[in-house]
C-alpha cells in the first residue's frame, strides 16, 4: 500500500511541475471571468449546477441544494441529503430514500413535494430521455411520470449486486449505462447488453451527449467519441496538457466546442472537429482554483465552472478578453495603445510592448519523385517547409491555435502549397514497393513551428511614469512624469525632458500639432523635416494644465486644477489668455472635452456647456439631474463619460454606444482607449488589461429579466404574487425581486413606478428589497424594471393590488352622514322657528324695558355731566399747584447737583493731595531701578497707598490696604504715610517689624483705641519690606498681607501675621521678621486684597489668589513695564461689565 501511495505521489509531483512549466506561458487573451463566492452557508464542495425557472442557477452543495440570482444565495427547504438533481418543469431532487421535486407556490415560495415510491432507493443520478425523466438508483434505474401526480416505476432492475450504474445516455432511440465506470451496455426492456470496446484497465470518468454521439472521457485523460458501436479516440492537439491535468467532466458547449474540466489544469475549451484549443481557463487567466469539478450552462452560453474556491462564470460570447495575465509587465498599469498592430502599455515603470517569441523543431522525412516528370505536393499538417539542398521556401497560409499554444500563447501555422525545382509526390509504403525503379528516393528536413511565445519587454530610453500613450500620425506620443518622448518605428525619442506632462492632446484643426501640458506651461509640439520641434504657447504661474482642446484654429481652452481659460492666438509671439466666467459655479478638477457638437467641462459633481459666445460656461442640460461623473479619453475626440455606474462615449456612433456598454461590466476603470481598428482598451485599479471588440455581434438585450420572488405585509405573512388584496389596517408590504445577471455580481439595479400616485419613476438602487410603508385605499399597479450592469432594461413587471378602505371612507358610511346631516338640518331648523318665535315675543318685552332704562339713564347721565364740571375746576386747581411743586423739587435737584460737583472737586483736590503725599514716579525712581506700581482706586481717592524711602543702604517699601475705601480710606492712607515717614526718619533700627510697632501704637494713639466693645477698629493691612543693597537680603513683616517672591520661575510666598496695624482682640506684642536672601533677577510682589477678591468672569467669582499666583508666574520673565500692562488688562477682562469693589494695588520689584 506504501508503495503505491508512493508512486502516486510521484505522479502529481511530475502532474504539477509540468502544469506550473506550461503555465509560466500565456495565452494571448482569456475571455471574460466572473468569479462567485459562496456564503458561509454553503460548503466548499459542489456537485451540480444548472438553471432553472426565472433564469435562476441551482447548485447541489454539500449542505443541500442552493439557488443563486446573481445577487443573493438561498437555501431550498429540503430535510434530507440530496445527492442529485435536475430540472424539467421543474427543479427534481434525488438523494437517499429521498425522491421529489420543488415548485413555487401562489406566494413565491419554493415548496418541497416528496414523490410517491415502491420501496426505500437511493437516487444519485438524472437523465431525460424521449420526454421521460430517469434517476438511477442502487437496485436499478427508475422512470419518474411527468404528469402530476408524479409517480415511479421501475425501468430496469439491476440483478448483480457488485454491480452499481455510473453513468446513463442515449444515442437516437437507443438507452446506454456504464456500470462501474467500466463498462457500457445497452438497456432493451430488462436486459442490459454488454458493448464490446478496447477499453482495458480505465474508468470512463464523464459521458456527455454532444450532437447525435456520445463524448466519454476515461481516467487515463483519453476522449472518445462513442456512436452507439464503436468508440473512437478524439484527436487533441494538447493532449499533454490534458494527461497532466487529469479530466474530471466534460460539457458540450455548442456543434463545434466542448469544455473539459481537470483536476489541476483547469478547463480547456477544445473544438471537436480538428482538435484545437479554443481557450484554457486556469489559475494564471484569472480562475481562482485549478481544480474544477464540475461543469453547467446557462441559456445564453455561459460556462459555469465549479472549483474549490466557489463558483466562476466564463462567458465565451461576449467580445471581450483579458491581457493582463501576459508576463513582463512591473509598476501599475496606467495607459494602452497601438502602433502599426504592436501592443504597447504604459505602466509607472515605463512603457513595455508586447512581443511575440517563435520556436522551431527539424525532423527528416522521406519522399519519392519521378526523375522526369514534375509533381506537386501538399505537404501534410505538421510541415512547415521542405528544404532542396540549399532552397527554402515558406508560405503561411493559416493559422491553428492548440492547446499547448492557448497555454503558451503560441499559435500552430498551417503551411500552403510548395512547389519544388522538381516535382515530387509522396508515396505510401506499398506504392513504393510496386515502383522503386521508377521513382527516386529523396530525404529531407523539415522544420517544424513548435510554438508563439507572448510577453511583454520594456521599452528602453523612456522613464518615469507614463500618463498617456497617443497614436499620433504615426508616432506613438508618450506623456512620462519626466517628460514627451515619440516611439517612431520602435525608436524612443526625447521631445520634451525634465518636465511632468499632465495631459497629451492632438489638434482638433490644426492636425500637424500636439499640445502638452506641464505645471505651468503649454507647449505645442510638431513634426517638421524629420525632427521633433517644441514650442512654450504660454506660462501659468503656480497653476497645473491638466486638459487641452483647439476649439478654433489658433483658439484653444485649457482647464487647471481650478480654472478654465481660453487662449487666443498661440501662433503669435505674445497669445492673449483670459479667464472664462464661472459664475457662481465652483470648477474643482475640471476636464475639458468635445462631446459632438458641444464642448464641455467635466467636474466629478457637475458638467459644463462651454459658450464661445460671451466666453462662459453654464450646466450641461444633458446631465443636469446626474453626478458623480469621472471622465477618460483617448486621443483628440474620443471621450468617455461615466455617471453613476454608466458610461456614456461622445462621439455617439453604434460602436461607442455598445463599448459603453461593456464598460459598465467593469470597477473602477482609470483608462479607456478606442483605436482606430474598432478595440477598446480598458484598464482599471486591478490592474487588468481588457480589450473589447465591440463589432462582434453579441445578442445583450435579453440579459436581465425581473420577476416577482415575494410579497410580505408587515406581520410578515407572505402574499400571493399576483394579485393581493389587503384591509386597510394592513395596507404597507415589503416586495422582494429578482433579476438574474451573471456577467456582474450585484450589479443589476432596479426601479418602481406606482400608477396614479408617483408621476415619474424612482431613482434606480441597487437593492432588490423594496419596503413600502404605506398605500392609500383603491386598486393600485405597482410597476418595476431593472437594469444590467451593460444598461440593458428588462420588460416592465406589474403587480396588482388593492387596499380595501376603512369604514369611513366607504360609500355606507358616507350614507349615513348624508341622512344624519339632512335629519340634523332640519331638526335644527324647526327649533330655530321655535326659538325665534320666542325671542321676538322676549325681544319686544326688553325693548320696552330698555326704553324706560334709557330714560332713567338720560337724566343720570345729564346730573353726571354737571358734577363733571364741578370735578373739573377742582382738578384744573390741583394741576396748578402740582406744577408749583414741580419748580420747587427742580431747584432743590439743581442745588444738589451744585453741591455734588463741590463735593467732587473737593475729594479730585484731596486726590492730588494723595498722590502728592504718596512718593512720586520720580521720588520711585531715583529709589528702586526696575519695578511697577499698579494702583486703582475703587473711588477718586483710594484707601491703598505705597510708600518708599532710602535711608543710608536700605531701602524701604511698602504697600498698604487701609480700613475702608474712597474719602475714609484716603483719610487713613494720608496718615499712615505721616506716620511711616516720621517713624523712619527717627528710628535707627531699621527693621519692618520695629517700624510696624511703632507705626501700630502711632495709629491706636492717634484713633484712641484703648479696646474699648463698641469703639472703631479701623487701622490698615500692610506689607513692609526693607532691602538692604550693601548685603543683597531683604527683611519682611507684614499685617495680613504677604509678600510674594519667584525665584527661577518658582513662586514662595512669605505670609504676614494674622493682625491688623491697629487694635485687634488677638494682638500679638510684636509682628514676625522675615529674613531674605536676595538672588540676581528675584521678583519680590507686594499687594493689596482688591486684586484676589474681585469678582468677574463668565460665573462673577472671585479671582482667587491661585489664579493671581499662576498670572505672577507667567508674567515674572517679562519686563516691569510689560508686566503691569498685563496685570491691568487681565483685570480689566476679567471685571467686565461688573463694578470694582476694592481698591487694588501691586508693586514688583526685580532685584
Amino acid at each position: 500500500m506504501k508503495k503505491v501511495d508512493s508512486t502516486i505521489r510521484k505522479v502529481l509531483i511530475i502532474a504539477v511541475s509540468i502544469i506550473i512549466s506550461l503555465n509560466t506561458n500565456a495565452q494571448k487573451s482569456i475571455p471574460f471571468i466572473t468569479n462567485y463566492s459562496l456564503p458561509v452557508s454553503m460548503s466548499p464542495q459542489n456537485f451540480q449546477i444548472i438553471q432553472g425557472d426565472n433564469n435562476t442557477m441551482y447548485i447541489l452543495n454539500q449542505n443541500g441544494v442552493f439557488s443563486f440570482d446573481g445577487y443573493a444565495w438561498e437555501r431550498m427547504p429540503i430535510t434530507g441529503q440530496a445527492m442529485a438533481i435536475t430540472y424539467l418543469d421543474k427543479l427534481f431532487v434525488g438523494g437517499d430514500q429521498e425522491l421529489g421535486f420543488f415548485k413555487k407556490n401562489v406566494k413565491g415560495i419554493y415548496v418541497y413535494s416528496k414523490i410517491e415510491q415502491q420501496k426505500p432507493e437511493l437516487y444519485y443520478l438524472f437523465y431525460h430521455f424521449n420526454n421521460n425523466l430517469y434517476a438511477a438508483g442502487v437496485d436499478g434505474i427508475y422512470r419518474i411520470k411527468r404528469a402530476e401526480p408524479h409517480k415511479v416505476e421501475v425501468y430496469y432492475t439491476e440483478k448483480d449486486s457488485d454491480q452499481i450504474i455510473t453513468d446513463m445516455f442515449n444515442i437516437g432511440d437507443k438507452f446506454f449505462i456504464i456500470k462501474n465506470r467500466a463498462s457500457i451496455f445497452q438497456i432493451h426492456k430488462q436486459d442490459a447488453n454488454l458493448i464490446s470496446t478496447n477499453i482495458k484497465n480505465e474508468e470512463f470518468v464523464f459521458s456527455i451527449k454532444h450532437n447525435e454521439t456520445q463524448i466519454l472521457g476515461t481516467s487515463s485523460n483519453k476522449i472518445f467519441q462513442f456512436d452507439g458501436v464503436n468508440l473512437k479516440q478524439i484527436f487533441i492537439k494538447d493532449q499533454r496538457y490534458i494527461d497532466a491535468s487529469y479530466v474530471t467532466n466534460a460539457l458540450s458547449i455548442d456543434d463545434k466546442t466542448i469544455a473539459i474540466s481537470t483536476l489541476i489544469g483547469g478547463c480547456i475549451i477544445i473544438n471537436i472537429e480538428n482538435g484545437e484549443t479554443k481557450h484554457i481557463i486556469n489559475y494564471t487567466s484569472g480562475l481562482p482554483d485549478d481544480e474544477v469539478t464540475t461543469m453547467g450552462k446557462d441559456n445564453w452560453g455561459g460556462l459555469w465552472l465549479i472549483h474549490g474556491m466557489g463558483v466562476s462564470r466564463v462567458d465565451l460570447n461576449l467580445p471581450i478578453g483579458s491581457y493582463h495575465h501576459i508576463g513582463g509587465l512591473k509598476g501599475n498599469i496606467l495607459s494602452v495603445s497601438k502602433l502599426s498592430g504592436d501592443l504597447y502599455i504604459g505602466t509607472s515603470d515605463g512603457v513595455y510592448k508586447l512581443t511575440e517569441s517563435k520556436s522551431y523543431d527539424s525532423k527528416t522525412i522521406t519522399i519519392t519523385a519521378k526523375p522526369a516528370k514534375e509533381v506537386k505536393i501538399t505537404p501534410s499538417q505538421e510541415t512547415r517547409t521542405i528544404e532542396n539542398n540549399n532552397q527554402t521556401t515558406l508560405t503561411p497560409e493559416k493559422k491553428k491555435k492548440g492547446l499547448f499554444s492557448r497555454l503558451f500563447g503560441k499559435e500552430r501555422i498551417e503551411p500552403a502549397n510548395v512547389e519544388l525545382d522538381k516535382e515530387v509526390s509522396t508515396i505510401s509504403d506499398k506504392q513504393k514497393d510496386e515502383s522503386t525503379s521508377q521513382k527516386a528516393v529523396i530525404r529531407k528536413k523539415v522544420s517544424q513551428l513548435i510554438s508563439i511565445d507572448y510577453k511583454y519587454e520594456k521599452t528602453n530610453g523612456i522613464s518615469g511614469k507614463i500618463n498617456h500613450l497617443v497614436n499620433w500620425n504615426g508616432n506613438l506620443m508618450v506623456s512620462s512624469s519626466t517628460g514627451l518622448y515619440s516611439i517612431t518605428k520602435g525608436q524612443p525619442i526625447s521631445i520634451i525632458g525634465n518636465e511632468y506632462i499632465y495631459c497629451l492632446n492632438p489638434g482638433v484643426y490644426s492636425k500637424s500639432l500636439l499640445f502638452a501640458g506641464t505645471w505651468e506651461k503649454l507647449y505645442k509640439v510638431s513634426f517638421n523635416n524629420n525632427r521633433w520641434e517644441s514650442k512654450e504657447i504660454i506660462e501659468i504661474k503656480n497653476e497645473k494644465i491638466t486638459s487641452v482642446v483647439e476649439i478654433a484654429e489658433n483658439t484653444l481652452l485649457i482647464s487647471t486644477d481650478y480654472k478654465v481659460y481660453r487662449i487666443n492666438e498661440i501662433d503669435s509671439s505674445n497669445p492673449s489668455i483670459m479667464q472664462v466666467l464661472s459664475g457662481e459655479n465652483k470648477l474643482i478638477s475640471p476636464v475639458i472635452r468635445k462631446a459632438n457638437n458641444n464642448f464641455i467641462v467635466i467636474t466629478p459633481s457637475q458638467i459644463f456647456q462651454y459658450h464661445q459666445q460671451g466666453d462662459s460656461i453654464s450646466i450641461y442640460n444633458e446631465f443636469a439631474s446626474q453626478g458623480n461623473f469621472k471622465t477618460l479619453y483617448s486621443g483628440s475626440n474620443q471621450t468617455w463619460l461615466r455617471s453613476g455606474q454608466h458610461w456614456y462615449g461622445y462621439p455617439s456612433s453604434n460602436a461607442t454606444t455598445k463599448t459603453a456598454k461593456y464598460l459598465g461590466l467593469f470597477d473602477r476603470v482609470n483608462f479607456v482607449n478606442y483605436n482606430d481598428s474598432n478595440e477598446v482598451w480598458v484598464v482599471n485599479n486591478y490592474n487588468q488589461i481588457y480589450k473589447i471588440t465591440p463589432t462582434i455581434p453579441v445578442d445583450s438585450e435579453d440579459l436581465v429579466s425581473i420577476y416577482i420572488k415575494q410579497v410580505i405585509d408587515k406581520t410578515g405573512r407572505s402574499l400571493n404574487t399576483s394579485y393581493v388584496k389587503l384591509e386597510s389596517t394592513n395596507n404597507s408590504f415589503k416586495i422582494k425581486l429578482g433579476a438574474p445577471f451573471y456577467l456582474k455580481e450585484k450589479s443589476v439595479e432596479y426601479q418602481y413606478l406606482l400608477e396614479g400616485v408617483m408621476s415619474e419613476w424612482s431613482d434606480w438602487g441597487n437593492t432588490p428589497e423594496k419596503d413600502f410603508p404605506f398605500f392609500p385605499p383603491g386598486d393600485h399597479v405597482l410597476k418595476f424594471r431593472a437594469r444590467d450592469a451593460m444598461g440593458n432594461l428588462s420588460k416592465v413587471q406589474e403587480y396588482k393590488f388593492s387596499i380595501t378602505p376603512p369604514f369611513y371612507q366607504t360609500i355606507w358610511f358616507y350614507l349615513l352622514v348624508i341622512a344624519f346631516v339632512i335629519a340634523f338640518v332640519t331638526i335644527f331648523i324647526r327649533l330655530h322657528e321655535r326659538n325665534l318665535i320666542k325671542e321676538k315675543q322676549i325681544l319686544e318685552q326688553k325693548v320696552k324695558e330698555r326704553t324706560k332704562t334709557i330714560e332713567e339713564q338720560k337724566n343720570a347721565i345729564e346730573h353726571q355731566r354737571d358734577e363733571l364740571q364741578i370735578r373739573n375746576q377742582e382738578i384744573l386747581q390741583q394741576k396748578e399747584e402740582i406744577e408749583a411743586q414741580r419748580d420747587e423739587i427742580t431747584s432743590q435737584r439743581d442745588q444738589i447737583i451744585s453741591q455734588n460737583q463741590d463735593i467732587i472737586k473737593s475729594i479730585s483736590y484731596a486726590r492730588r493731595i494723595q498722590n502728592a503725599v504718596m512718593p512720586s514716579k520720580d521720588v520711585a525712581d531715583s529709589i528702586l531701578n526696575n519695578y511697577f506700581i499698579l494702583l486703582k482706586p475703587r473711588d477718586i481717592v483710594s484707601g491703598d497707598f505705597f510708600w518708599m524711602t532710602k535711608k543710608n543702604d536700605k531701602i524701604i517699601v511698602t504697600a498698604a490696604d487701609c480700613t475702608g475705601h474712597g474719602v475714609p480710606g484716603a483719610f487713613m492712607s494720608l496718615m499712615g504715610i505721616t506716620l511711616l515717614t516720621e517713624i523712619v526718619k527717627n528710628t535707627e533700627d531699621i527693621k519692618p517689624n520695629i517700624i510696624l510697632n511703632n507705626l501700630r501704637i502711632n495709629i491706636k494713639r492717634a484713633l484712641s483705641q484703648v479696646g474699648k466693645e463698641h469703639e472703631a477698629k479701623d487701622g490698615m493691612d500692610i506689607a513692609l519690606c526693607v532691602i538692604d543693597t550693601k548685603a543683597n537680603t531683604l527683611m519682611f513683616a507684614g499685617a495680613y498681607n504677604p509678600l510674594y517672591l519667584v525665584r527661577n520661575s518658582e513662586l514662595i510666598e512669605f505670609k504676614g501675621d494674622k493682625m491688623p496695624v491697629g487694635v485687634h482682640i488677638n494682638e500679638k506684642e510684636s509682628f514676625t521678621l522675615h529674613e531674605i536672601a536676595l538672588q540676581k533677577n528675584d521678583c519680590i510682589y507686594m499687594f493689596s486684597d482688591g486684586y484676589v477678591d474681585q469678582f468677574g468672569g463668565n460665573d462673577n467669582r472671585k479671582f482667587m489668589s491661585r489664579n493671581f499666583k499662576e498670572l505672577l508666574l507667567k508674567v515674572s520673565s517679562k519686563e516691569m513695564a510689560e508686566q503691569k500692562l498685563i496685570l491691568d488688562d487681565t483685570i480689566d477682562q476679567w471685571i467686565g461689565p461688573h463694578d470694582q469693589l476694592d481698591d487694588i494695588l501691586v508693586m514688583g520689584i526685580r532685584v
